[in-house]
């Protein structure tokens, strides 16, 4: 019972705090007409790439011991936001644009 409480937790605050930013932090990224294409292949690949990356890694460093390496678990989800922290450097800002500058600028 415990491990599937924690689970939920790890899930709903871990992933679910992510899920729901994304696309806000996206949505505006984009001229209106790449917006949610663009935002939905980017979120798509990291889903992608993110997917396919953390599980055979997590396999292969905790293996059969979770007991006593359960700490990669929590590394591998601060790499991610580190490299998430990383990407929000190279978004550009939109708070003091109107959304419809933002077609009429270069991207």
């Amino acid at each position: 019972m415990l491990v599937a409480v924690l689970e939920c937790l790890i899930v709903l605050f871990g992933m679910g705090l992510l899920h729901g930013l994304v696309p806000i932090l996206t949505s505006e990224t984009f001229p209106t007409k790449f917006r949610y294409s663009g935002a939905g292949i980017s979120y798509g690949l990291s889903g992608i790439l993110a997917g396919m990356i953390a599980p055979p890694l997590l396999a292969s460093l905790i293996g059969q011991d979770v007991a006593h390496h359960w700490h990669y678990l929590p590394l591998v989800y601060a790499v991610y936001g580190a490299a998430a922290m990383l990407a929000l450097l190279f978004i550009r800002e939109t708070r003091d644009v109107r959304l419809e500058d933002l077609d009429t600028s270069e991207t």
